[in-house]
């Protein structure tokens, strides 16, 4: 029986993600795409080759198809944020230039809520700023 692991082993994780932005970025689609398709036999279950195939599918004007391959990429792991911001960003149809988020350190950083939830007399509660709290 085979076996699979659902993640991609770090060191290899980043190089894929370089050598597919090296390729998109060259317009090496066919190449490009062979490389993801081999990751994805490996690591059928690994959230960062669907991750990857959803931007070269944007590349190549293929929205709906790349749309489909972040949400697997984000169900195989829903605390990937590369998956999560290329869902935000590949969804925004009035970006004249989409940011695509090949890996992780390509994601803004995560800030903090700034509103908390505040209970009154009557322990009714309130979303407020934080140093009104």
């Amino acid at each position: 029986m085979l076996q699979f692991t659902n993640s991609i082993p770090k060191e290899q994780a980043k190089l894929l993600c370089e050598q597919v932005k090296a390729l998109i970025n060259d317009k090496k689609y066919n190449q490009c795409e062979g490389l993801i398709a081999s990751y994805m036999g490996k690591y059928p279950h690994a959230c960062q080759p669907h991750n990857l195939m959803g931007i070269l599918l944007e590349e190549e004007g293929n929205h709906t198809i790349a749309m489909e391959h972040f949400r697997v990429a984000w169900m195989f792991d829903p605390s990937y944020l590369p998956a999560q911001q290329n869902l935000t960003s590949c969804s925004d149809s009035f970006a004249k230039q989409k940011k695509y988020y090949y890996e992780k350190k390509d994601c803004p950083a995560e800030t903090t809520n700034e509103y908390v939830l505040a209970y009154d007399q009557n322990n009714v509660g309130h979303i407020v700023k934080g140093w009104l709290a």
